[in-house]
């Protein structure tokens, strides 16, 4: 009998390590579902990775691009409006969907290019379909837009250029 609770121990650490071995049925929500990958680090500026219609994408903004808009401080009015981002966007996204009307924004992103206090600043803006499969990674657009008004190039992604 004096076995009996390093057998219950080690019966449970057995247990426990097959559980964490198995793969998880198709009906367990992903939590990938919002995860955005980030294109491989670039010195000379940003990239982000993402789908439509099955195909994997990459959008990039260079450092030169981002420098070149007008400067802002959080104090004051944004040189380029919300509005005008989603435009510029929605523009791109026809270039990929026949339908953007079907797509809405779900991130409106403003990001600093660097740490300095001179860092210019740019927007992130993600669109994705309305209607999204449940428990499916979804499709999404995601385009980086300069304080100028310029757009990242999008790309499939792994192009070399």
């Amino acid at each position: 009998m004096q076995f009996h609770p390093l057998l219950t121990i080690a019966f449970a650490c057995l247990s426990a390590g097959l559980a964490s071995a198995q793969d998880l049925p198709p009906t367990v929500p992903l939590a990938a579902r919002e995860h955005q990958a980030r294109a491989p680090m670039d010195p000379k500026g940003f990239g982000w990775v993402f789908n439509v219609n099955g195909k994997q994408y990459e959008a990039k903004i260079s450092l030169e691009q981002i420098a070149a808009g007008l400067g802002w401080t959080p104090a004051a009015a944004l040189p380029l409006s919300f509005a005008k981002a989603e435009e510029i966007a929605r523009g791109e996204l026809r270039k990929l969907v026949t339908d953007d009307s079907t797509w809405e924004v779900t991130e409106l992103n403003l990001r600093r290019s660097g740490e300095q206090a001179d860092s210019k600043w740019f927007y992130l803006v993600k669109l994705m379909p309305k209607v999204r499969e449940r428990n499916a990674i979804a499709d999404s657009f995601t385009l980086p837009i300069s304080f100028s008004g310029a757009i990242g190039r999008v790309q499939l992604y792994g192009l070399a250029r």
